[in-house]
């Protein structure tokens, strides 16, 4: 579809309907003159996050309501109306804008610029920017010269790009690194991933495609072509065979093959493997007003491996040649476990149930050396801590069966420094930042559009309905479960 730069209409009818409100007609003040490509953060009054770009700003003929149509950061279409935004958390759209970005924006003082962002940092109180303009020569930036309702991205990396379903794939995600076919002419070739990207021009995806005499030809496939992608286990045997390295290039999946650094690290560090396939939570409650037959007292909740699959499909789960911090959407919170192989996994985590993403999902047989939550933050760092009941606590506890204080002082610290090192050997040295906070402490409880959601998930509501019966635990024995009633 043909991009063309346009400013945002106001529906004057809801101007006037919400002009006591001043919340509202500031965030309408705020969206005057935004244009294709902006950069936005911003909730519904549902408390629905929406993360990505402004792509149109329609009035419904029927109605004379505005909405908005955004992209989300997985690539796909959603449209709002402009009513139903919350003000509040409309965020500004520098804020939105991620490193290695290239955007074009104006100054306060009217000049334009365009460039890629390199970081974004506080220097002396001031919330700055180091820009890269396109003749080389960079320059840091102060966020408040800037006119926020013109910036724009032209092209920004994307950590995976959803691929809806047609009739040579069902609806799939792909991330850097994925082994994929394509078609070139009348043939279907195989490729890998290198690299996604996103911008006024659409989606782009790097690729290197593997010749019939084993040579990798770059191409970049953006609009129609899009279409003929697909993920393929032949590709993969098929770089095998020419070019063995390749699967385990960047990002990086450090695998013992490589001899690498990270599998030095863990080689020495005590595993633990989890073994249960049913857990219990218990105070889970719901942000909103359920059927007054929904849900139980206790707030119980049945986690079972197999939601892995659901949390899967929803693309919150970075594992493979895709398990790197680097590939983490900065702000977003994870759940990661690093394996005795030195390989990571990570799941997003968008509220306090973690359906699908807990460390036990990551894992599933896996040996595990460490486990805890991460934050990827917006100048390319890492926060991290230690926080797992699977793993940490049993962990330490098998170096410290005796409960020596000492002991269990010098193994945190020992733990802690070995996944601090396995941490900054992905995002660079000094770049990886230990707390002792929990990182998930101000996470919200699901909406009931959630629980609808999770519902509608065979496996979820097996064991989260009203009669969760017959159910055997991965030895064959009957399973304990809490009948939890959150689905009707």
């Amino acid at each position: 579809m043909k991009k063309i730069y346009f400013f945002l209409i106001i529906n004057l009818f809801v101007l006037d309907a919400f002009s006591r409100c001043p919340s509202f007609s500031q965030m309408v003040e705020r969206l005057e003159g935004v244009q294709q490509g902006t950069p936005i953060s911003v909730k519904t009054v549902k408390g629905e996050k929406i993360e990505g770009t402004v792509e149109q700003v329609l009035i419904d003929p029927n109605s004379g309501s505005t909405y908005l149509v955004f992209r989300n950061n997985q690539g796909q279409y959603v449209s709002r109306w402009l009513k139903d935004l919350n003000p509040s958390t409309l965020n500004a759209p520098i804020d939105n804008v991620i490193e290695d970005s290239f955007i074009r924006f104006r100054s306060k003082s009217g000049n334009t610029y365009e460039g890629r962002i390199l970081d974004r940092r506080t220097i002396d109180g001031e919330d700055t920017f180091l820009f890269e303009m396109d003749n080389g020569m960079t320059s840091r930036i102060r966020v408040s010269r800037v006119n926020e309702n013109s910036v724009q991205v032209l092209d920004q990396p994307m950590p995976r790009l959803y691929l809806d379903g047609n009739e040579l794939r069902q609806g799939q995600e792909i991330t850097s690194g994925d082994f994929i076919s394509v078609e070139v002419g009348n043939a279907r070739m195989p490729a890998r991933v290198t690299e996604i990207r996103t911008g006024l021009g659409g989606e782009k995806v790097s690729l290197e495609i593997l010749s019939s005499e084993g040579a990798l030809v770059k191409v970049d496939v953006r609009g129609d072509q899009l279409s003929t992608l697909r993920l393929s286990s032949s590709s993969r045997q098929q770089f095998e065979i020419f070019h063995p390295t390749s699967l385990s290039r960047g990002p990086p999946r450090i695998t013992p093959k490589q001899d690498g650094y990270a599998y030095h690290l863990v080689q020495d560090m005590r595993t633990h493997q989890n073994v249960s396939i049913i857990t219990r939570n218990t105070d889970r409650r719901i942000s909103g007003t359920v059927d007054k037959l929904v849900g139980n007292p206790r707030g119980a909740l049945n986690n079972h491996i197999d939601f892995r699959e659901y949390a899967l499909g929803k693309g919150l789960i970075l594992d493979g040649a895709s398990g790197t911090p680097n590939n983490l959407i900065p702000g977003k919170k994870y759940t990661y476990i690093i394996r005795e192989d030195g390989t990571m996994a990570f799941g997003q985590v968008d509220n306090t149930w973690e359906v699908g993403v807990k460390h036990m999902h990551l894992a599933g047989d896996d040996k595990v050396v460490a486990a805890g939550e991460v934050i990827r933050n917006v100048d390319g760092s890492v926060t991290f801590n230690l926080e797992s009941g699977t793993f940490t606590r049993k962990i330490k506890q098998y170096s410290n069966p005796n409960n020596n204080p000492d002991i269990d002082i010098q193994t945190d610290t020992y733990l802690g420094d070995r996944v601090q090192r396995i941490f900054d050997n992905e995002v660079g040295p000094g770049k990886s930042i230990r707390t002792e906070e929990s990182l998930f402490k101000d996470l919200k409880n699901p909406s009931p559009e959630d629980l609808l959601e999770y519902c509608k998930n065979p496996t979820f509501r097996k064991f989260n309905g009203v009669d969760p019966q017959g159910i055997k635990d991965k030895f064959g024995r009957d399973a304990f479960v809490f009948p939890t009633h959150w689905c009707p």
